[in-house]
Formats: structure tokens, C-alpha cells, sequence
């Protein structure tokens, strides 16, 4: 049986330096039964990332061995994220495998909104979301919002997912083995495992994190009290999200660490904002309106004319709005026009995959400028 690291789950090898798995052979003979390839070392003392692609291929033979060995799917999104974690397609992804979906990261925002089920803001934004599922055609046996920093979440999350295997257990899937725990890059996946690791063995950060693309490498199982295995599973890339351009040193920048800090802009018509570089919103038409910003608050945020947003644009490409870098903005290719419009009847969110949303009320019609690489979307605000 092949040795795999045990940070990503590479299978371990000692001749070609630049791919995945690879540990110097002189330092293989010094390890035991455990331990972590050369990347995954890097990546946990020197915060140092070697970029490994995964081939389209190796996703295929995920999905495929995942329906030859069904079981519980656990997919983790990010409620700062949802249209970037939730693919239109995911109900057809795992072909009447029950779905559990975690929208985890909730520390993120205000605790009045999430903190409790009984509150009323909680109820509403529950019934958001499985309305929003309901539009994509995404059914799910259940619904949980959770923080993977919680071990109280995490306390809940297990006993949902014993709940579940009771049931199931009574059932045509009495051989089930396996919980995946699935998902896009950088929602939180392999977090919530370290956390349900910790819980059990006091073993801490047992599987290497990182906010880059492709940190786990293959499957990593998890054996738990003889029943069943937890499975870690590589984050699924998103093509349209900035997630899949953005060097580490950026990520590092941008990526939400602590509690967001809501920004609110009255905007009039004729005005501009900017979202750092990533995003440039002109509101040609329409009514004095409110603008929330929900991203992470290292972000710079500008409200300027319309008539001067493209000099400002051009002018501060490279220092105050200096993110995405100029290496970055070849890769995400030009900006594109967007246009949508809104009004009083309908708050509504815009969707910035891979940096947050922006929720809008009011009324007008929007000029938004993102790079055309970058899929945005308008959807009935969440919050």
C-alpha cells in the first residue's frame, strides 16, 4: 500500500522534487509510521506554497470512487461566499447521495444575526438561503450554519451526522463507511477535520491549512472508534472566482481573519465605488441608495465621481488600489461591463466570488467593471 502524506494525502515519493508528495529520501529514512511531504512542511513553518495543479482527470476519479464506495456528504460553503461554493450542478455531482450542507464561517459576521435559532434575523436568513438553494435546483436532507473555530458547532455537527447514520443505518445504506466532507477551495474543509481531531486526540493541525488552491492533495481518511472513516477531500477549483488567481501573498492580504466590519455608502446617482481593485461600481441612474459592503476589512474602499473613476482607476492601479498585483490582472484578462438594475421592492445582493458581496437598497441601474475571468452575480440579498 502506497505511504501518503498525511498533511495533504500526496502519496509520498522521493524522485521528482517539483511534484506533489515529495520527500527528500535521506529524510524518509529518518520518519516513522507519520508524517508530512516536503510541501506540507514548507507550507506549516515557512508559510511557503508550492504550487501543484490537480488535472481535470483526478477530480473524475474522486467522483468516481466516491459513488463506488457511497456515503454521507458533508459540503462545507462559505456564507461569504455562497455563489462561489455552491455550484449550480451540486445536486448532480454525487447522484442521490444525501447532501448535508454546512455554511460555515458565520463568526465572520455580526453574532446577532446567526447566533441563536430562535431568533428572528436567524430565521430569516435560514429561509433565505434554502430559498436561494431552491433557485439553483439544489436539494439537501439538512441545513447548518456553523463557525469551524466553535468546538460547540463542532459538538453539533457530529451529533447531526450520528443522527443521520441512525437513520440511514434503518435503511438501503446500512453499508455506508465513509463521510465526505466536500467542498470548493478555502471554505473551511479541512479546519472543521483538525477540530474534530483535536476534540478526540488533542492532536493539533494534524492536517495542513493553508487559504491556497489545491492544499489537500488526494483523500485523507480519517478512521473514527472503528465505525466509520471522516474523509478530507481536495477543494474543488472555481474558474470564475478570484480564489483561483490570486498568489498566496495576496490571499494572505485579502482573505477575512477576524469579525467583518460592514462598510454603508449612500451612494447618489453619478457616483462610484471601488472595491479595492477588484471591482469598480458606477451607479449611472436611479435614487439616493444604500450600499453594504461585506468583505474583509483589509480591503480599501473608495467613493468617488463617476465622471473621475476611470483616471482614478488608472492613476492608482498600483499603490492604493494595488490589489489584484499587475501579474495578477494578466492572468484575470481585461475588465468587462455588467449592468443591472434594482429597486425598493427587492434588496439585493451583487456576488464578488472569492471576495464577499455587496448588499444594495434602493433604486437605479448599475454599471459594475470586473475582470472577465470573475463571474459576479445579482441574487435576492441574504441578509
Amino acid at each position: 500500500m502506497s505511504v501518503k502524506c498525511m498533511g495533504c494525502g500526496a502519496i509520498i515519493q522521493t524522485a521528482s522534487p517539483n511534484q506533489k508528495g515529495y520527500i527528500d529520501p535521506k529524510v524518509l529514512e529518518t520518519k516513522q509510521e507519520q508524517f508530512y511531504c516536503k510541501r506540507c512542511f514548507d507550507l506549516r513553518h515557512y508559510n511557503k506554497n508550492q504550487k501543484i495543479k490537480i488535472k481535470d482527470q483526478d477530480y473524475l476519479d474522486w467522483m468516481k470512487e466516491i459513488q463506488h464506495h457511497p456515503g454521507l456528504i458533508v459540503w462545507i460553503a462559505d456564507l461569504l461566499d455562497l455563489d462561489g461554493t455552491i455550484p449550480s450542478n451540486l445536486s448532480n455531482l454525487f447522484k442521490k447521495l444525501p447532501i448535508l450542507m454546512v455554511i460555515n464561517k458565520i463568526d465572520l459576521f455580526p453574532k446577532t444575526l446567526l447566533e441563536s435559532k430562535k431568533t428572528k434575523s436567524h430565521q430569516k436568513i435560514e429561509s433565505s438561503i434554502r430559498s436561494y438553494l431552491k433557485t439553483k435546483k439544489i436539494q439537501v436532507m439538512d441545513l447548518l450554519f456553523m463557525s469551524g473555530k466553535s468546538m460547540d458547532d463542532i459538538d453539533f455537527l457530529l451529533e447531526k451526522i450520528k443522527e443521520y447514520l441512525d437513520d440511514y443505518n434503518h435503511s438501503d445504506y446500512k453499508h455506508w463507511d465513509y463521510i465526505y466532507f466536500v467542498g470548493m477551495t478555502n471554505v473551511g474543509k479541512s479546519t472543521i477535520l483538525n477540530q474534530i481531531i483535536k476534540k478526540y486526540t488533542q492532536e493539533e493541525d494534524f492536517i495542513t491549512v493553508s487559504n491556497t488552491v489545491n492544499t489537500t492533495l488526494d483523500f485523507i481518511y480519517i478512521p473514527w472508534h472503528d465505525q466509520f472513516y471522516f474523509v478530507d477531500t481536495p477543494g474543488l477549483i472555481n474558474p470564475n472566482s478570484y480564489l483561483n488567481y490570486l498568489d498566496k501573498k495576496t490571499l494572505d492580504k485579502i482573505i477575512p481573519k477576524s469579525y467583518l466590519r460592514p462598510k454603508v455608502y449612500q451612494l447618489e446617482p453619478h457616483q462610484a465605488l471601488f472595491i479595492q481593485g477588484f471591482l469598480q461600481i458606477n451607479f449611472i441612474e436611479g435614487e439616493k441608495s444604500s450600499f453594504v459592503t461585506y468583505c474583509s476589512n483589509t480591503l480599501y474602499i473608495h467613493r468617488t465621481k463617476e465622471e473621475n473613476a476611470h483616471e482614478f482607476y488608472q492613476n492608482h492601479l498600483d499603490d492604493i488600489l494595488k490589489y489584484p498585483t499587475k501579474q495578477e490582472r494578466a492572468i484575470l484578462g481585461n475588465r468587462t461591463l455588467h449592468q443591472f438594475s434594482f429597486s425598493k421592492e427587492e434588496k439585493i445582493d451583487i456576488s464578488i466570488p472569492g471576495i464577499g458581496f455587496i448588499s444594495i437598497y434602493g433604486s437605479g441601474t448599475l454599471q459594475i467593471y470586473c475582470f472577465e475571468s470573475i463571474q459576479i452575480t445579482k441574487r435576492k440579498a441574504i441578509f
